[in-house]
């Protein structure tokens, strides 16, 4: 009875890694990896999802232009949030009897002693 060789190579079922300092991904999947990034998947989900490696989604979600963009989209957003939050107190402190607000504002600039002291 012939013997049979086995062979010692052994599929890997993950992605290969990426050469390091190069991404060599098509555009379109950059843009999608960087859009499931921001409404908040996580990089090994994403990973997961495109059948890439994590340090290759890593890198992309990393890059200098991609982490800039979402940096000037933060700010807008936490500007636009702040000034809805003053005109929202300004409101209450005007036109609100209870003064639930003001007191709250107060006391979190430290104008007045925290009542949880």
């Amino acid at each position: 009875m012939p013997v049979l060789e086995i062979s010692r190579k052994v599929a890997h079922s993950h992605p290969k890694s990426p050469k390091k300092g190069r991404i060599n991904v098509p555009k379109p999947e950059i843009l999608a990896i960087q859009k499931a990034y921001v409404v908040g998947n996580s990089i090994r989900k994403i990973a997961r999802e495109t059948g890439r490696d994590k340090r290759t989604v890593s890198k992309i979600v990393k890059l200098p232009e991609f982490a800039a963009s979402v940096e000037q989209i933060r700010q807008k957003v936490i500007s636009q949030l702040l000034d809805k939050a003053f005109a929202s107190v300004e409101y209450a402190l005007e036109e609100e009897l209870d003064g639930k607000a003001g007191w709250w504002l107060l006391e979190r600039l430290g104008v007045i002693p925290s009542a949880r002291k």
